[in-house]
């Protein structure tokens, strides 16, 4: 008896003129002239998933009818056809996303893995020496290279309920180099009286392979004996998936503007920065921008506008670019590959002004007359030093000046102070005050040419005036 798939063929030699046969479940029954009729010496039969008869008898030229010949067709001997059904992905993880009709994109780390499951069934009756045993990962790759992962599943009893399998029970093998990973999860379920097969198997693909397009299809295959029969490939690839490798995560641009910028100082001109994010493979899915300031605590999120841009002006007079703040990018993509960038820097600043208190109050001073410098520091300043020039000091050692704010530093912080000119400071000459601001190792110095002091005469000229 030869067998192809569930059709069984049965070879008749013989002289005669031809043949009569039927088919039936019973193992007597009597083949007569309204049977079937074939001249050929073999005749094909449908076979089931039970057993049946193949009734055959010869007939010569003359009408004569041999006696019945019967010939038992087993069904547990029959080779069933194994097919396969569509391979899934399960895409409820954030690390798979779908790109068109059975096309997905993974997340290509090495480490985070997705699941696959593959069915398959054999049609007709399983037995104890022909039923499922592998369920086959087929990979084609960019280069059209082949391989395949293995799983395999020893046969067992048939049985009318389900029979997982897990790990520790399956074996597993490769054949190629496979663009799948194996990873430590997986399992297998027979049933259908074992004519079904389910695997359930997680895989990982190496960054390395980012960008590349694997295609993977399910296979089935049953033992019989020492023979290995296989599901039909070309059925086989209508039911397979496209996996698209992405192991890069999302570019931020803009944020280089803050490298090495450890010090923004307001004078300097205003700062907007521009802050974009793009993905080449399964695209952003979130981006912002976090400015944390370290000294006032405050937080603030900025998100996209409608053209996919964060456009943030870092010297804006707001607390929360005043003093140590950091900024950070964060980008992640539709498998959750993340992209992290943060600077750190100080928005320091100082300004300081000299004026008189009478009128003009313009800084042009006779000796003896009194002023008022004003400085504002922005930032949450250490300490504050006002130095006046040496020819003042030298006449009044208190007029220096520091200003301590460890213990309560301040986002905007203005001081007022009141000096005179000292009596006998030398005539006509232009007096520069120093005001230095300290912020850790950061150091900010102002001499504005407001600050510069012109010395004419003295108070004394008038007063010997009005006495005359």
């Amino acid at each position: 008896m030869l067998c192809e798939s569930n059709v069984t063929k049965n070879t008749l030699v013989s002289g005669v003129m031809g043949y009569y046969y039927l088919v039936d479940q019973n193992g007597d029954t009597v083949v007569t002239g309204n049977a079937n009729y074939v001249q050929d010496p073999h005749v094909n039969v449908v076979t089931a998933a039970y057993n049946q008869y193949l009734h055959i008898a010869a007939v010569d030229v003359a009408g004569n009818i041999s006696e019945t010949t019967h010939i038992l067709i087993d069904a547990k001997d029959v080779l069933w056809k194994i097919y396969t059904k569509q391979l899934s992905i399960d895409e409820s993880v954030d690390n798979v996303y779908p790109a068109a009709d059975k096309i997905w994109y993974v997340r290509a780390d090495g480490t985070t893995p997705f699941t696959l499951k593959n069915e398959a069934y054999m049609d007709g009756t399983a037995s104890q020496g022909y039923q499922l045993n592998e369920t086959i990962y087929e990979t084609v790759s960019d280069d059209s290279s082949v391989a395949r992962n293995i799983i395999r599943t020893a046969s067992t009893e048939i049985a009318d309920t389900s029979i997982r399998t897990d790990a520790n029970g399956l074996s597993y093998s490769t054949d190629g180099t496979t663009a799948l990973q194996q990873y430590s999860y997986s399992y297998t379920v027979r049933s259908n009286k074992n004519r079904d097969l389910m695997g359930i198997q997680k895989f990982t693909i190496s960054r390395d392979l980012s960008g590349q397009t694997i295609q993977v299809i399910p296979v089935a295959e049953a033992d019989k004996e020492s023979d290995k029969v296989y599901s039909a490939h070309e059925l086989d690839e209508k039911n397979k998936i496209t996996l698209i490798a992405d192991g890069e995560a999302p570019v931020i641009r803009g944020l280089e503007i803050m490298e090495d910028r450890d010090l923004i100082d307001r004078r300097d001109g205003s700062i907007t920065v521009t802050v974009t994010a793009d993905d080449d493979l399964s695209g952003v899915k979130d981006f912002y921008v976090v400015i944390k300031n370290t000294d006032n605590a405050i937080t603030k999120t900025y998100l996209p506008d409608a053209d996919g841009s964060i456009r943030i002006t870092i010297t804006e007079d707001e607390p929360i670019f005043s003093g140590d703040f950091t900024v950070l990018g964060y980008a992640v993509d539709n498998v959750g590959n993340e992209n992290n960038l943060s600077y750190g820097t100080t928005e320091f600043a100082l300004a300081s002004s000299v004026e008189r208190i009478l009128s003009p109050h313009n800084p042009i001073f006779k000796c003896g007359e009194s002023g008022i410098l004003t400085f504002t520091t922005w930032g949450y300043a250490d300490r504050v030093e006002v130095i006046f020039p040496e020819s003042m000091t030298a006449l009044d050692p208190t007029l220096n000046k520091v200003y301590d704010y460890t213990d309560c530093p301040g986002y905007m912080i203005t001081e007022h102070l009141q000096f005179m000119v000292p009596l006998y400071t030398p005539e006509n000459q232009n007096l520069e005050v120093t005001v230095r601001a300290y912020k850790g190792d950061k150091k900010l110095e102002d001499h504005p040419t407001i600050s510069v002091i012109g010395v004419s005469g003295t108070v004394l000229d008038e007063f010997r005036t009005r006495l005359r």
